[in-house]
């Protein structure tokens, strides 16, 4: 990680990204006297991945919440997509996703995703489709 300061906390090793028209927003990010990092990601519509690597510290947490979920992790790889009428998916490139809306959790497995409309709990995970062959 880049030098940063206390506020904007920085898990080694972890990246993340976004695509075009994506609107997102840290809203939490710090660093506890215990060592463990927060950080709260909302994301309103688009697409972003993350490559969170393995957090040690059991009261770490990184999160990314959307109009319909909050997907959770501790050290995975995953995207999230945000459609404009606010439908989510969760798609899992390794490691396991916590996927939570309406009071329901599914674990999102690598190669498996994950939907979750309005008013409705996450979708089972089913078989992800295989990524875009670069040109």
């Amino acid at each position: 990680c880049p030098p940063t300061p206390p506020s904007r906390p920085c898990v080694a090793g972890s990246a993340a990204g976004r695509g075009p028209d994506t609107t997102i927003r840290v809203t939490d990010g710090r660093a506890e006297a215990d060592g463990s990092i927060t950080i709260r990601i909302s994301q309103a519509v688009g697409r972003t991945w993350s490559s969170v690597h393995k957090l040690v510290n059991p009261n770490s947490t990184f999160e990314v919440k959307t109009p319909t979920s909050t997907a959770v992790v501790r050290g995975t790889g995953f995207t999230t997509t945000v459609d404009e009428q606010g439908v989510t998916a969760v798609q899992t490139t390794d490691g396991t996703v916590e996927v939570s809306a309406q009071g329901q959790t599914v674990a999102v497995q690598a190669g498996q995703v994950t939907t979750v409309t309005q008013n409705a709990p996450p979708a089972p995970p089913v078989q992800a489709p295989p990524p875009p062959t670069p040109r």
